[in-house]
């Protein structure tokens, strides 16, 4: 006897049809054949999850399988089971001329990071997105290599069939093709004559100069494709910043800071300065305080391309701010040579000293 399909696929009974279809696309894309060569046991849980999937993904034969345990019942048992779940539905359709239901393909997330450096430039990234892909031995018509695909002599190419319940004339899908109109002499080994089978897909995400962390860039036909000619769903990719070691974004700004020893912050010098199009020299003038900016136009992001029109996203500027680094560990030598200077620098501390003494002897005499 056939397993539980559920069980299978191994999700509960009352699984959605997107929880189906994750459960089929995980289970297919471990068990493939081209993942386990040479593996027979692996190649029969591959049918065996491919069956099951044709079954539970599918509204009529999934609601057949749940009243009587199998979706391949004689035709007036099918008769009874399509007429408990879908009789009010069918009539409607029947009175209106609805046609046979095309689906569109869910949309699919995915995530992938991007450097600052890219981010001020915009960048083109691989992605590999694992989806359900077209059947590549049998290009989708779901027959055996050699074996022929002939319309279904039962619907004659519909996909479904029309049946008389009492006074009222139904359309319900046809059993003998699987609603598909075709029917292969011999269905395909790798995908079961299902005409697809879980895989992968590569594609190019070109993300654009400027974007910020969290923003979404849509492809539009890159989920997963449609149910009965239905168009394809549509790739979400989600997008994050990599945090740069040195450099701080804030909007189209790029900040940073840069330590210097207090001989070339009191006779000036050049120091080496990170920028998102690599290190580049910035000269700082003779007697730079601690905590002073210099702006270094053109080197920031652009804007995000949400918030201007490409032909405004020009870059911002990159900010650095100087820190002068007061040395902890002293030599010896240092340490005279400190002494020696600390009489010549410091004019500002000397003269607030002096002029703190002065108003301590002004309080003193008057108290």
């Amino acid at each position: 006897m056939k397993r539980d399909y559920y069980k299978v696929l191994e999700v509960s009974r009352d699984a959605t049809s997107d929880e189906i279809k994750r459960a089929y696309r995980r289970l297919a894309l471990k068990y493939h054949p081209d993942q386990n060569p040479g593996d027979r046991a692996a190649e029969e849980r591959f049918k065996e999850i491919n069956a099951a999937y044709h079954v539970l993904s599918d509204v009529g034969r999934r609601r057949q399988y749940d009243l009587f345990g199998t979706a391949d019942l004689p035709e007036a048992m099918r008769d009874v089971g399509e007429t408990i779940g879908n009789l009010f539905n069918q009539i409607f359709g029947e009175l209106f001329g609805r046609r046979r239901e095309r689906v569109r393909g869910s949309d699919m997330k995915y995530s992938v990071e991007v450097t600052l450096a890219e981010v001020a430039v915009g960048a083109d990234k691989e992605i590999v997105v694992p989806r359900v892909v077209r059947c590549e031995a049998c290009g989708g018509s779901g027959a055996e290599a050699g074996s022929a695909v002939r319309t279904c002599e039962v619907c004659d190419g519909a996909g479904e069939v029309k049946v008389q319940q009492g006074f009222v004339r139904l359309s319900k899908a046809c059993g003998a093709c699987g609603a598909r109109g075709r029917v292969a002499e011999q269905p395909c080994a790798r995908c079961n004559g299902a005409g697809e089978h879980a895989g992968e897909v590569r594609l190019t995400v070109h993300v654009p100069p400027g974007i910020t962390d969290g923003q979404r860039l849509r492809l539009a036909g890159e989920g997963e494709r449609g149910k009965g000619g239905g168009e394809a769903g549509d790739l979400f990719v989600h997008v994050s910043v990599a945090e740069h070691p040195f450099l701080v974004r804030d909007d189209t700004e790029v900040l940073c800071e840069v330590p210097v020893t207090i001989g070339d912050a009191a006779l000036g010098a050049e120091v080496l300065v990170p920028t998102l199009d690599g290190s580049v020299r910035l000269k700082i003038p003779a007697g730079t305080q601690s905590g002073s900016v210099f702006r270094m136009d053109g080197r920031g992001v652009p804007k995000s391309p949400s918030d201007a029109p490409r032909k405004s996203a020009g870059r911002g500027d990159q900010h650095v701010r100087v820190v002068v680094e007061t040395p902890t560990d002293v030599s010896p030598e240092a340490r005279e040579a400190l002494q020696q200077l600390r009489g010549a620098l410091g004019p500002k501390a000397r003269e607030f000293r002096e002029k703190l003494k002065r108003h301590e002897r002004e309080k003193g005499a008057e108290g």
